[in-house]
């Protein structure tokens, strides 16, 4: 289930069940829930082979839609009380806002004493997954009573969570860039993008349509300057020193035709500076 979380004035947490999710959304978080098998599941499995804890959990947190989302549960019981899975999500929801640690024993008061004594739950540690400042949720790990983390316990799970918030980092840097790729692939405006050499590195459906061409593969990797017709400004360089670039120039098709256009310029910047040119073409009537 999802759950949406919010704080009110007096500091409790409350918690509603949202509407069901649509099919696509179903299918996408399948598939990031089959790719968080490698990324998030082995690491917490290995924990629990060192540590020897009873149950484990990662949840995401979506900030933008403040949605928890359950990943990579290890010892959980095939069904739950709806009161149990509440009482979780408190707890995530406390290390989120906390920032930090959220750690408690079987010792502690609150109204959720009971919930906890009656799965034998005896302690309970939640770890802040962020990286960078960005919050992606929290690691949390249960223990029944009999059981207890020690020190060296308490380290490593916070050790180990550095690790699984990057690879959460990881997983959402790759699925944004996808939302984009896409965006590009059903954009009705002509789009490429070069390397800093000039060299064509990718075209939508759109620019093809507009050139003329019927497949990528004859494209890419040529000079973009072959795209337009006679001497043409060094887009790439005009960019770089500006941090973008507009200008009208005359396209050239496959077919030898012509056509003006305006081109709008910007670049992608790498750890080490740009990486990539990416250009919208408007023609004109």
């Amino acid at each position: 289930k999802r759950q949406n979380l919010f704080r009110k004035r007096d500091a409790k947490i409350i918690f509603r069940t949202t509407q069901k999710t649509s099919e696509l959304e179903l299918h996408n978080q399948t598939t990031k829930s089959i790719k968080s098998e490698f990324i998030l599941r082995w690491p917490l499995k290995q924990l629990q082979d060192v540590i020897g804890f009873d149950m484990g959990d990662i949840q995401i947190y979506n900030p933008d839609t403040e949605m928890l989302f359950s990943y990579a549960q290890i010892g959980n019981p095939p069904e739950e009380t709806s009161e149990v899975k509440d009482w979780k999500s408190k707890i995530v929801a406390e290390a989120i806002y906390r920032k930090e640690t959220f750690f408690f024993d079987y010792t502690e008061k609150g109204t959720d004493a009971q919930t906890r004594l009656a799965n034998n739950f005896q302690e309970v540690l939640a770890i802040t997954l962020k990286t960078k400042g960005e919050i992606h949720g929290a690691l949390i790990i249960y223990t029944r009573t009999g059981r207890s983390f020690s020190k060296e316990d308490r380290t490593l799970l916070e050790g180990i969570s550095e690790a699984i918030a990057g690879g959460i980092g990881k997983i959402k840097a790759e699925e944004e860039w996808r939302l984009k790729a896409n965006a590009l692939e059903i954009a009705s405006s002509p789009i490429y993008m070069t390397n800093m050499g000039g060299k064509l590195t990718y075209i939508n459906p759109a620019f093809l349509e507009l050139w003329g061409y019927d497949r990528e593969g004859v494209v890419l990797g040529r000079p973009y300057t072959e795209l337009w017709k006679g001497e043409t400004e060094n887009v790439v360089i005009m960019a770089c020193a500006k941090g973008s670039w507009e200008g009208d120039l005359i396209a050239l098709r496959k077919d030898g035709s012509k056509f003006n256009a305006r081109l709008s310029t910007s670049l992608i910047m790498g750890k080490t500076g740009p990486s990539q040119l990416v250009a919208v073409a408007e023609p004109e009537n």
